[in-house]
């Protein structure tokens, strides 16, 4: 195996835990923005709302974990899963194009 092959997995690795964990955070967020808004809406404030707050803010940082326990670590199978979606969605080289202001 080669270091630039190996380099390339470790990417591929590390983009499919960020969209794992951007997806734990968003669902994580959006529950808990659910239950704080629901305890408002029914007229709760001071104290309880506080203890809501806090309880789904708890609730959903440990969406992460929940969603790991259950996806389990990034598999050679992810990997070379993800890889062949980019092969196929791979486009030409973006090349930089100058900017209009900048000279000639």
């Amino acid at each position: 195996m080669t270091t630039d092959h190996a380099t390339h997995r470790i990417e591929l690795a590390t983009r499919i835990q960020r969209r794992r964990d951007f997806v734990a955070h968003l669902t994580g967020y959006a529950a808990g923005l659910v239950v704080l808004a629901t305890t408002v809406a029914r007229g709760a404030s001071g104290p309880v709302t506080a203890a809501v707050t806090a309880l789904a803010w708890a609730t959903a940082l440990s969406f992460q974990h929940f969603r790991h326990v259950l996806t389990g670590p990034v598999t050679p199978g992810d990997i070379e899963t993800e890889d062949r979606r980019l092969a196929t969605t791979r486009t030409a080289p973006v090349t930089s194009t100058p900017h209009p202001h900048e000279g000639a």
